[in-house]
């Protein structure tokens, strides 16, 4: 069995955006199959504000033996849980996944399909945030502004050599033009360069898909935008260099 201490980072100061404090404040011994080939998904990632460490590694089954894994390993050291019940189980698409609390942490194992045969294990472990403890909602500061009659699904960031990495989901009511129209207007009054592309439907003469991109010294943005079942969906990545 292998055993990998997993660093959780303290970032629940106000801002979302916040760099990770490079102390750790909790070391939560996280364990693994002892054929299991470990790889480091981030170690300094936040998932809607949430610090995550992720880990993943690759089964030749369909994935029964990993959860069989975890199912064992937690029900005999039901005692160190923070609940009565050493774990909960739920499949959520083609993903089977199960989650535990544990010393305040919330630890997750996902498996899914993995190209032509196998499967992909996902580890994932982040602390609860004190703000749940005291009732208390978090503010999270979104560099992206949800214009028109969008709004913000998501948010993960991640950071590497020093660069922050924020990638947005947004789904709106407005149309894929109006969308884009609104974004342009704002980066440009904020003296952005700005470059676009459109996909337009010959029959309706609609605008199907867009891709933007708007840059200045210290940041640059993409965003995707794509007509769906009548909503614009959009994902969106702000790249920010130097930040910490």
């Amino acid at each position: 069995m292998n055993r990998w201490p997993l660093s959780v980072f303290n970032a629940f100061a106000v801002p979302f955006l916040i760099a990770l404090v490079a102390t750790p404040v909790h070391a939560l011994e996280m364990v693994f199959p002892d054929d299991a080939q470990v790889n480091i998904v981030s170690e300094q990632m936040e998932v809607n504000g949430l610090p995550l460490v992720a880990y993943e590694f690759a089964s030749p089954d369909d994935g029964s033996e990993a959860l069989s894994f975890y199912r064992e390993y937690w029900t005999h050291n039901v005692d160190d849980a923070d609940t009565d019940q050493p774990y909960l189980e739920t499949i959520i698409g083609e993903w089977k996944v199960l989650s535990r609390l544990e010393e305040g942490h919330n630890i997750t194992v996902q498996v899914g399909p993995r190209g032509l045969s196998g499967s992909q294990v996902l580890v994932g472990i982040s602390p609860l945030p004190e703000y749940l403890e005291k009732g208390v909602k978090s503010v999270v500061r979104h560099e992206l502004p949800a214009l028109g009659r969008a709004d913000i699904v998501s948010v993960v960031t991640s950071r590497s050599n020093g660069d922050v990495f924020d990638s947005y989901w947004l789904e709106s009511g407005d149309s894929v033009e109006r969308t884009l129209d609104y974004y342009t207007a704002y980066y440009a009054k904020h003296h952005y360069q700005i470059n676009k592309k459109r996909v337009v439907d010959q029959a309706s003469r609609n605008t199907e898909a867009a891709m933007f991109t708007a840059e200045n010294n210290s940041q640059s943005i993409r965003m995707d935008a794509f007509n769906i079942d009548d909503k614009t969906r959009v994902i969106a990545t702000i790249s920010r260099k130097g930040s910490r």
